[in-house]
């Protein structure tokens, strides 16, 4: 039996425990007080009961440093310390891992000793490939831990609601993946759910570029035949700066500063690059758009098109970076100039809300919005 005692810093331990581990193997201890006056034993004075236990679980990705420093300052030594969420520490108690943790902990630890080895990490999920910055710890280590292609269950969803709510032709051979990141959704819609698309991708950050043409070249999708292009979108043609997440490369923005570093780029209207290309409304089938809060910008560059066109588009909101800058008001009235409701894509059913009910998301979690016209 392992005895162990949880520091819950973000209070997600005990749940995490009931998902993850072998709970047969494990003995929790005893829990270190986050805050006066809560139940547990204080940190300071945990090395007084240093024979009473094996491990300190440590759970937090928001303070994971300050922690560290913490216990490196009580003197707990850092083989008996594990922080479960970090895929390093689990390599670091590979042994101890393999003992307690149920699922995936033998991908958790390759991912791991992958990440160390290398700058750049591959992944082969649902008989695709893809590869990725080793920094990453967003789509692509979930792709590797879980052994599935990222947003998987999403795009399938969307694209059965597609068929239902909208009546698609052979005339439509567009899908835009708006903000594609490496790949990973244009790349599965196309092999795994409609093979006979055209990718139209755009993705303004040079190192995605990249490696979105690279991944589309493993995967047997001809860079060539398809559209791929390094712009953003926005409501003008213009040039800005993006914000370049330092742990997560589908989490760049243009509107958060989530670090200090950013790289140039440039801005198109989506109605002036389909003028510019000669595509028309008609031609598109799929808009799936991610932009990390620029949604709006989108909507207002994308007038034309979207009146004209008949396809489904699957669009991100995030209710904290809307009310932050372009107020949910406004955000909604621009939605209403072209849509009547919405489904959202997390919950179950198909259940139609009308656009003016998003003013009551406005405290809700980031969610996917299927839109009907």
């Amino acid at each position: 039996m392992i005895r162990i005692v949880v520091w819950d810093i973000d209070k997600i331990g005990i749940d995490w425990f009931d998902r993850n581990t072998n709970t047969d193997m494990i003995e929790i201890v005893d829990m270190v007080s986050t805050e006066e006056g809560t139940d547990g034993i204080p940190i300071e004075i945990l090395m007084e009961y240093a024979d009473e236990w094996d491990y300190l679980f440590i759970f937090t990705r928001k303070v994971a440093s300050m922690a560290s420093e913490i216990v490196n300052k009580l003197g707990i030594p850092d083989e008996r310390v594990v922080f479960p969420l970090d895929a390093y520490s689990l390599c670091d108690h590979s042994e101890m891992a393999r003992k307690v943790f149920r699922n995936n902990v033998e991908r958790r630890i390759a991912w791991a000793t992958q990440k160390r080895l290398n700058d750049y990490v591959t992944c082969t999920v649902d008989g695709l490939s893809y590869i990725a910055p080793s920094y990453d710890n967003g789509i692509i280590a979930n792709m590797y831990i879980n052994n599935s292609n990222w947003a998987k269950e999403d795009m399938e969803r969307f694209y059965d609601l597609s068929h239902q709510f909208y009546d698609l032709n052979d005339e439509q051979t567009y899908f835009c993946d708006i903000g594609a990141n490496i790949g990973t959704t244009c790349i599965y819609f196309k092999k795994k759910l409609d093979p006979g698309v055209k990718i139209l991708a755009l993705e303004p950050v040079d190192s995605n570029f990249r490696l979105l043409k690279i991944n589309m070249n493993l995967n047997d999708i001809a860079v060539e035949d398809e559209l791929v292009l390094p712009y953003a979108v926005g409501e003008h043609d213009d040039r800005s700066q993006i914000y370049i997440h330092a742990t997560n490369s589908g989490g760049n923005s243009i509107v958060s500063q989530k670090s200090d570093k950013t790289q140039d780029i440039i801005i198109r209207s989506f109605d002036s690059l389909m003028t510019e290309r000669g595509i028309s409304a008609g031609e598109l089938k799929y808009l799936w758009v991610d932009v990390e809060g620029y949604e709006l910008n989108f909507l207002k560059g994308a007038r034309n098109t979207i009146r004209e066109m008949n396809a489904p588009i699957v669009m991100e909101f995030l209710p904290e970076v809307v009310g932050a800058n372009e107020g949910l008001e406004r955000y909604v009235e621009t939605l209403k100039e072209f849509f009547t409701g919405f489904i959202v894509m997390q919950d179950a059913g198909n259940k139609r809300h009308e656009i003016t009910e998003l003013s009551s998301f406005s405290n809700e979690e980031p969610m996917d919005l299927f839109l009907l016209k």
